[in-house]
C-alpha cells in the first residue's frame, strides 16, 4: 500500500454507552441527550444518542439504556 494513502487511513471504533436514569418520579427526559468523548488525539464532537439497544422509549426514569456510538 502507499505510505501516503496509508496515513489517510482511520480506524473506526464502535462503543457501548450505557445511561442509568434515576428513579425519582420525573427522573426521565424525552430530549435529545447527546456525548462527547475524549482521549489521546482529541475528541469526537457531540454525539446524539438516539436508539436504545435494550428499551423502546428512550431514557425513562429508573432504566438503563444501551446505546453504539462510533469514534474515529
Amino acid at each position: 500500500m502507499n505510505k501516503s494513502l496509508a496515513s489517510d487511513c482511520v480506524s473506526v471504533v464502535a462503543y457501548e454507552v450505557r445511561v442509568m436514569t434515576g428513579e425519582l418520579w420525573n427522573a426521565g427526559t424525552d430530549a435529545a441527550v447527546s456525548l462527547t468523548m475524549f482521549g489521546d488525539m482529541g475528541d469526537t464532537g457531540r454525539r446524539q444518542l438516539r436508539r436504545s439497544r435494550n428499551h423502546k422509549k428512550m431514557f425513562r426514569a429508573g432504566q438503563v439504556k444501551r446505546c453504539r456510538t462510533t469514534k474515529r
